[in-house]
């Protein structure tokens, strides 16, 4: 995890399920309400899976984007 530009950066790539939504739910469950993530994954079904986890948790799901790394996803606990 680290901080680039106010956000914090969650990277799992490689980790497939339920292994990253393992470590992402560790990783942001130590965040202060409010503040803003960008989880980095290489997991296909990425997208779905953290919107349920995001759902069930009452964090904001901000946007989901792909690139040649991976998946970026924007959220906000």
């Amino acid at each position: 995890m680290r901080v680039e530009d106010g956000v914090t950066v969650v990277d799992v790539r490689g980790l497939t399920c339920p292994g990253y939504l393992l470590a992402i739910h560790e990783a942001v469950a130590g965040l202060a309400p409010g503040t803003r993530a960008r989880l980095l994954t290489s997991y296909p079904p990425c997208g779905e899976d953290v919107a349920a986890w995001c759902r069930a948790r009452g964090v904001a799901l901000l946007g989901v984007a792909h690139g040649p790394e991976g998946w970026k996803i924007e959220i906000r606990r």
